[in-house]
This record gives structure tokens, C-alpha cells and sequence, in this order.
């Protein structure tokens, strides 16, 4: 790190790296094996209440080279507890050699996909001797042009589910985050929530599935709600988490919109060498039937109990 007075300051990273992925199953005909290798660097620059970080990276697939991808943010944090932040980046991702590969179905012609995603949020963070507050709003778009889908046999088209390159995908949202933590005495409460809201549509019509431009894309629901409390005190903890979701479309029939909720408890020994803790916790804990892809059933309720241990 360079320092160029007490107000700024530059850092400045890069790398190489390499990667073989094989693959083998029944559904291939042979062994696949895949290599990528990748170079990439990044640059930090702290300037009084901006931080800046510009990221680039060139990926080699085989014999096919990415697009120069590239990742720009920025933060300021002129206001106390408060910070701004924006970023811009280039999406970039290979098929997977299932996608490839798999018989039946596999489709040796796709294409990578690629877009952009720029995003900007704000959030705010408090933190008093009893008293914690945080919270956070960020909105995106991204654009992904030959999105990779699996799509159901039709007839005249093809016999098996399938992967195609769906032309463009515009995916855009808002994400909203809060916690409040509260301290007295040995107790602490811990309340958290979210709210996720994503509109991804297919921007093209694919006449031969009846998917008309603009439709949202499937098992994606538009609205996300998360909450839960934890509560702890000495060497104990537990808590308590539920998630609701909306409805969305399935490739057969609608998915219905479910309330799940799971919980759990836990209490830590502490030794001069080493530590254990103790829990149980509970999935789905009002045993809800629901699915996130229709006339596949999720779990019922579920119990885990089980023993974790540190050495320090």
C-alpha cells in the first residue's frame, strides 16, 4: 500500500488463477473435463469520505476468452452513520457441463451469458452502549443477454427438458434491511427484517412454450419477506426465523404462496483449550406443505441435534 498524504491512500492487488472441472455420470458419454484460467487485478483508493474500487478480470474457457470484465464501486460516507454506495459490473458466466452434457437434454450449442448489473443503495448504522441500529435500501437492474433455461419438452421441438439461450432477461428489484439489537444486564435481543422485491421478465416472446414478452420468469417471486429474533443470554442462545413468500408462475401450475418458519437452540461450553456447544433446531417447524417447483414437496417439519467443536 502506497500512502500519498494523511487523506488518501491506494492499494493495489492482482493474480492468476486456474481451475480443471471434470465432470462424470450414466447421463454423459464420456468423462468431460473442463479447463479456465483467469487473470485479474483490483485497485482500492481511499480519499477522505470516498472509497473507490475498480476491479478487472479476463477468464480463458478452453480456447474462448471472456469479455473484459470489469467491477466499479464507489462509497461516500460524508454523513455520520450514514454511507452511500454504487456500483456498476459486467456479468459474464459459461454454461455448466451439465448444461453441456447431459443425456438426454444436454445442449452442446449454448452460449455464455452476458450483461451488466448496476446497482445503488444507502445504509445507516448506529451503535450505542445498549442501543444498535441498522438498516439498509439498495435498488438494482441487470440485463443478461442468452440467459441459460431449462425448458419442458414440446412437441415438434423437443422430446426432453432441454437448456436454451433465452435472448435477454432484465432483472430489477429492491432490497430492504433492518436490525435493532438491544442489551441489558447479560440479555441481548437481536430483531431483524427484510424485504426483497424482484421483477425478472423474459423481454422476448418464446412463442413455442407460450411465454409472451414481458412475463415474469419462472419459480421467481416477486415478493420476499424475512424477519426473526434471537435471543441470548450467558452461554445461551436461540432463536426464531420466518420467511413468506409470494406466488410465481411454475412451467405447469402456479406456485402457491407458503409461510415457513424454523427455530433453534444452543448453549456453549467453554474450556482452556477447546469449546463445544450443544443444539437442536427445527425446519420448517409448522410443518407447511408448499413447493418452490410445483409436484415437487418440500420437507415437512425436521429436526437436527448435534454437537460442534472449537479448538483454540
Amino acid at each position: 500500500m502506497a500512502t500519498y498524504n494523511p487523506g488518501h491512500a491506494v492499494s493495489i492487488a492482482c493474480g492468476i488463477s486456474t481451475e480443471i472441472a471434470q465432470g462424470q455420470s450414466e447421463n454423459y458419454q464420456a468423462l468431460k473435463s473442463r479447463n479456465q484460467s483467469a487473470v485479474f487485478s483490483s485497485v482500492r483508493l481511499v480519499s477522505r469520505n470516498w472509497l473507490w474500487r475498480i476491479q478487472a478480470r479476463q477468464e480463458l474457457t478452453e480456447e474462448l476468452w471472456s469479455p473484459l470484465l470489469v467491477d466499479i464501486s464507489t462509497e461516500w460516507t460524508g454523513i455520520k452513520n450514514v454511507t452511500f454506495k454504487t456500483s456498476l459490473s459486467r456479468n459474464y458466466r459459461m454454461p455448466t457441463l451439465n448444461d453441456l452434457n447431459w443425456r438426454p437434454g444436454g445442449n452442446p450449442d449454448l452460449v455464455p451469458e452476458e450483461g451488466w448489473t448496476i446497482e445503488a443503495g444507502i445504509h445507516y448504522k448506529s451503535i450505542g452502549e445498549k442501543i444498535s441500529l441498522s438498516s439498509s435500501l439498495t435498488a438494482y437492474k441487470r440485463n443478461i443477454d442468452q440467459w441459460i433455461m431449462w425448458m419442458p419438452p414440446v412437441k415438434g421441438v423437443s422430446d426432453y427438458w432441454s437448456p436454451i439461450n433465452i435472448t435477454k432477461v432484465n432483472s430489477r428489484g429492491i432490497e430492504t434491511r433492518g436490525s435493532l439489537e438491544y442489551k441489558v444486564n447479560q440479555w441481548i435481543f437481536d430483531i431483524n427484517t427484510g424485504l426483497d422485491l424482484t421483477w425478472s421478465t423474459f423481454e422476448s416472446a418464446l412463442q413455442q412454450f407460450q411465454i409472451e414478452e414481458g412475463e415474469q420468469l419462472f419459480y421467481v417471486p416477486v415478493e420476499n419477506l424475512m424477519t426473526g429474533m434471537s435471543i441470548h443470554f450467558q452461554h445461551w442462545s436461540g432463536y426464531y426465523n420466518h420467511h413468506w413468500f409470494g406466488e410465481s408462475s411454475g412451467i405447469n401450475d402456479r406456485i402457491k404462496a407458503a409461510n415457513i418458519g424454523s427455530a433453534g437452540l444452543s448453549v456453549d461450553f467453554d474450556g482452556h483449550r477447546f469449546g463445544q456447544s450443544v443444539f437442536v433446531q427445527a425446519d420448517n417447524i409448522w410443518n407447511v406443505p408448499y413447493r418452490i417447483i410445483e409436484r415437487r414437496p418440500m420437507p415437512g417439519r425436521s429436526f437436527t441435534l448435534g454437537v460442534k467443536f472449537s479448538i483454540f
